[in-house]
């Protein structure tokens, strides 16, 4: 038997092989989620953790011969779906196993970019588009307590959850009551964690009356599309491409704020930034001249003035492209800098 702030739960018994008695069950799996007798979510987490290592070793293997898309696509498909199956349940664990997760995704976020180790998470992020792993277990609590309101589930879970206010004044309207709880461990669990989670949220979104319509506000909310350009080129070239954007090159600028590098100054005497070496540095200037005059030429082609075309072309331009421009046009773009990025043999 055992509890944690609630009823006594009585553990499912097992027979033994001579079937001389029965023996307390530690550890049950049910439905894919470890349940354990004091009712933690460390071996859960653990055994996910370990599955989705393997499944992301396979994935790193390969890292430098598939392309970004591909890669993507393998981490969704095959790694992300391990650790977020049940996730609304086992949110409430403890930080420092869920910090495990959070670590495997970080070193998946790498593997699909080609970013090195010490590189920015936030940035990382950004580059992908993703919401956290964090913010993701949120929405899906959202999305699930969302289910139960809309009875998508028997309605007998709706009625054990506290008061629903479906028709009360305006800043109440579709706000559960806030439940009572002693434990801080409790207030993590998927009730009063989904509770306040749901309670946040703008009034048009708590009456959405369709899961389909709910699941997809909450989406276009909190996802962004990665630019395809960002995935142009040949997978070496897109990745130092990618370092540049991310502020992880192996420019001396770059490795000396992570300690890597003990100078920070370009063979030229001047700081080596992304800024200097795509747009200063004396060094190359023939091939830096041709990528430059090539993608003013594209600019003037969209029918931009000249001031407006040499407005344009800094680094921005350069790394992250500009949505006024077409796909095939910020393409072109990519392809200049990344010829002028081989051309340079800065990074062999």
């Amino acid at each position: 038997m055992c509890s944690v702030g609630g009823p006594t739960i009585p553990l499912m018994p097992a027979s033994t092989s001579y079937q001389t008695g029965h023996v307390q069950l530690y550890i049950h799996k049910h439905l894919g989620l470890f349940l354990t007798k004091n009712l933690t979510w460390k071996k859960h987490i653990s055994e996910i953790a370990t599955k989705a290592r393997k499944r992301l070793g396979c994935i790193q293997k390969h890292k430098y011969r598939l392309c970004r898309r591909s890669l993507e696509i393998l981490y969704l498909t095959f790694v992300r779906p391990v650790m977020e199956y049940g996730n609304v349940m086992f949110d409430a664990g403890n930080q420092e196993d869920l910090e495990i997760l959070t670590n495997i995704e970080k070193e998946a976020l790498r593997t699909i970019t080609g970013a090195r180790y010490r590189c920015n998470i936030e940035l990382l992020y950004n580059e992908v588009k993703w919401p956290t792993i964090e913010k993701r277990r949120e929405l899906q609590k959202i999305a699930t307590l969302g289910k139960i309101i809309i009875k998508k589930f028997p309605s007998y879970l709706l009625d054990d959850l506290p008061t629903f206010y479906d028709n009360a004044r305006m800043n109440r309207r579709n706000k559960f009551a806030s439940p009572p709880y002693h434990k801080d461990y409790y207030k993590k669990s998927f009730v009063p964690a989904s509770i306040e989670l749901w309670n946040q949220l703008p009034l048009d979104i708590r009456c959405i009356d369709s899961y389909k319509a709910l699941k997809s506000r909450l989406k276009r909310d909190n996802t962004k599309k990665v630019p395809n350009y960002y995935r142009y080129g040949t997978r070496p070239l897109n990745i130092l491409h990618t370092k540049l954007r991310l502020g992880c090159s192996d420019l001396n600028s770059d490795k000396f704020l992570i300690g890597i590098s003990d100078t920070d100054l370009c063979s030229c005497g001047e700081i080596e930034s992304v800024e200097h070496y795509l747009l200063e540095c004396g060094n190359n200037l023939v091939a830096k001249v041709t990528m430059l005059d090539s993608i003013t030429d594209i600019l003037l082609a969209k029918g931009l003035s000249q001031q407006m075309a040499d407005d344009m072309l800094g680094v921005d331009l350069l790394l992250k492209g500009d949505p006024i421009l077409s796909i095939e046009e910020n393409e072109r773009i990519f392809k200049c800098v990344q010829i002028f990025i081989n051309d340079s043999k800065r990074f062999t």
